[in-house]
């Protein structure tokens, strides 16, 4: 029988957390994260939610954190590891659901929806996004990039496609991605800080002077409203 964990990466993220954890906690058999020193009351929220909890000083690498969150759900004997960001959200039937496929598949990715200004409106580039959060474990899956982390097998992804590690695409079970529904100056140093970290150049600990923020360049695409349901 599967066992799934949630794996998390969490820095301050108190109030994301405890409208999101209620919702998709309950739908796996444990769950692991990684809390970059976090001094809001995140600790507080995730042990209410029976966390395993690694801290850590957070070292700008997305990727080697999610794989301090693999090898810790590895070494507690999971078999799949189902990974959402602390300002992400799902219907818990969707889960179940994905978890399902996890019987003859060993890799699944998931549309991401991703919500601007609010919650009424969405990005619709670049929808569906396929997320590959979810596989299994102890099988050599593992993050590379310190940003905009990719999932490889083996040594590289030409070699993981090989072996026949692409992914199952679950188009009817989305992640709904609410991180840039923040104020826009915390946003343009967020994604301006993503580039410099793709580039290897120093980063910023505030918005230049001089520097002019708009909500549509903070958010980096022109919204649409959205009509469809969510999970809040």
């Amino acid at each position: 029988m599967n066992k799934v964990a949630l794996g998390m990466i969490t820095r301050n993220d108190k109030k994301s957390l405890g409208r999101y954890l209620p919702i998709v906690r309950p739908c796996f058999d444990g769950a692991i994260v990684l809390d970059a020193e976090s001094t809001d009351g995140s600790l507080k929220v995730l042990k209410k939610h029976d966390f395993t909890i690694l801290s850590k000083p957070w070292g700008n690498d997305f990727s080697a954190a999610r794989n301090l969150v693999i090898k810790m759900a590895e070494d507690m004997k999971y078999t799949h590891i189902f990974f959402l960001d602390s300002d992400e959200c799902m219907f818990p039937d969707d889960i179940v659901a994905v978890r399902r496929y996890l019987e003859q598949n060993e890799f699944i990715a998931l549309p991401r929806i991703e919500f601007v200004k609010d919650n009424k409106y969405f990005t619709p580039i670049p929808y569906p996004d396929h997320q590959r959060r979810v596989f299994k474990l102890g099988v050599g899956y593992h993050y590379q990039n310190k940003v905009h982390e990719i999932v490889y097998k083996g040594g590289n992804w030409v070699r993981a496609r090989m072996r026949g590690s692409n992914p199952l695409k679950l188009s009817n079970c989305p992640i709904y991605h609410y991180g840039k529904c923040r104020p826009a100056k915390y946003l343009w140093l967020k994604y301006e800080n993503y580039d410099r970290l793709e580039k290897g150049e120093p980063l910023l600990d505030k918005v230049p002077k001089g520097t002019k923020i708009t909500p549509e360049n903070s958010w980096r695409c022109v919204p649409m409203r959205y009509f469809g349901r969510q999970p809040l």
